[in-house]
């Protein structure tokens, strides 16, 4: 556990004791702002359920009929005492529960706002680029958000705010270059007029849909417990209780890291042909695509629900696939049946609030699947750089690019500083049709998946043999 929370968020040792005293100052800075945005928005939180289950709590209500009760007969202050215990009781319905609720949104963009700015936008160390052919996120239609579905590779534990930065820098795309906001911008806008809206990210993983600034999450992610699985009618209660969402799903379920890859080689030797070898992604866990892409079929157009009827040849033994991915998983040691780890957290504890089947009409889903090509990359300056696929040494400019898995608080070290080894971060977006997968059968989805992560390899190895820095 301490080793995988030192390498996802700490960072290596030897980079730890390179950071100069004003990088730590900056990581310092850096996490209490996160620890304080994300405390204010816990326990606005609290006191927003709190007012909402008060004021609408029987008890309540039968305090006001009891007061009325007591009160109304009471000549000249009587009446008076009943308006305003009702005026006070809308108060609460009409502006404290919205003003509540709004605060609570301004500490989640803050919140996004600190990790954007320290990991994407601080000093410009770290770039993004778009290869050539890659697509725009597209979540907004005409005003109306969709429910988009969203997969991409596990390259680090900054993939989260990363995928969250790309969101909201496609929605704002119209906007400033800069979507970081602080208590400055805060206090100059007047969101009772125009209230801040989060976007609606929430991503699949530890047997839950969650946002990033969620209490147990945080718990999950720096234990790293992935031991749950979702279930369908887990997607449809989350869709139905909080709207339309993009939800974003890595189907390879632990992060990719030569420690990963060289297990899932050897791990190959054992199951091949039975299943594809990868070299720049780990093989992907089928149970929670095949249970989110069930989730959302209740909500596809009535014209797809008519197509795709057949029957499926299970010609790949499934059970086999199951172990095999299961393996990767006991060998890194991220699952572990008997773990002492509380897991009531499970979205499926949370009491359903709507028929299951009866779908959201407010739901509205993207007729598109968007896959994220995501790779880190540090240009170091060298003499000689080694050319890994030919085993030569090359010179390219004194430069050699260096696939890495940067840690959350390494990120924030390296734009803390003038860099000279800037970190690129290359993302391929590319679309797929979701109506061609929504009416397959669990199997099929299966080795829908399987095919398209072998061509997603591929891909990503063409892409790695002719990336240049220009």
């Amino acid at each position: 556990m301490f080793r995988s929370f030192q390498t996802h968020i700490i960072g290596p040792q030897s980079d730890i004791l390179n950071w100069t005293i004003d990088e730590w100052f900056g990581i310092v800075v850096f996490i209490q702002l996160l620890i304080l945005y994300f405390s204010l928005y816990i326990v606005t939180g609290i006191f927003h359920r709190f007012i909402i289950f008060t004021s609408r709590s029987v008890l309540f209500k039968t305090f006001i009929g009891a007061y009325t009760c007591i009160c109304r007969p009471i000549p000249i202050i009587g009446n008076y005492k009943v308006q305003m215990l009702s005026k006070c009781g809308n108060s609460f319905e009409e502006q404290v529960i919205p003003k509540l609720r709004l605060l609570q949104n301004i500490w989640e963009k803050l919140f996004n706002s600190v990790l954007f700015f320290y990991l994407f936008e601080n000093r410009g160390n770290t770039q993004i680029f778009f290869p050539s052919g890659s697509e725009d996120i597209g979540t907004v239609n005409f005003s109306t958000t969709l429910t988009t579905l969203i997969v991409a590779n596990h390259r680090s534990i900054v993939d989260y705010p990363l995928i969250n930065f790309l969101l909201q820098k496609s929605i704002e795309s119209n906007g400033p270059s800069s979507i970081s906001i602080t208590l400055k911008d805060i206090l100059k806008k007047d969101y009772s007029k125009n209230p801040i809206q989060p976007v609606g990210l929430r991503f699949i993983g530890f047997g839950k849909t969650f946002k990033m600034i969620r209490l147990d999450v945080v718990k999950d992610v720096f234990l790293f417990d992935k031991k749950n699985e979702i279930e369908k009618h887990d997607i449809k209660r989350t869709l139905d209780k909080h709207g339309n969402h993009a939800l974003v799903l890595f189907p390879e379920g632990n992060i990719f890291s030569t420690e990963s890859s060289i297990i899932q080689r050897k791990l190959n030797e054992n199951f091949f042909p039975y299943v594809p070898k990868f070299y720049n992604l780990l093989y992907p866990k089928f149970k929670t695509f095949t249970e989110l892409l069930l989730g959302l079929q209740p909500y596809k157009n009535e014209s797809d629900n008519k197509s795709g009827k057949g029957k499926t040849n299970g010609d790949r033994p499934i059970k086999l696939l199951w172990y095999f991915t299961e393996s990767i998983s006991k060998y890194l040691r991220y699952t572990d049946k008997n773990d002492p780890i509380d897991s009531t957290y499970s979205i499926s504890t949370i009491p359903q609030q709507c028929d299951d089947h009866t779908p959201n009409q407010n739901i509205h889903l993207n007729n598109l699947l968007w896959d994220l090509s995501i790779i880190y990359y540090r240009a170091k300056k060298t003499k000689l750089g080694h050319d890994h696929n030919c085993g030569k040494t090359t010179i390219h400019k004194g430069i050699q690019l260096e696939q890495i898995t940067p840690s959350l608080l390494g990120m924030v070290a390296h734009n803390l500083k003038n860099a000279n080894d800037p970190i690129f971060i290359s993302v391929n977006i590319q679309k797929h049709p979701l109506a061609d997968i929504l009416h397959l059968k669990p199997k099929k989805m299966e080795k829908w998946l399987e095919s398209h992560w072998g061509s997603k390899d591929r891909d990503l190895n063409k892409f790695q043999d002719s990336v240049v820095l220009m």
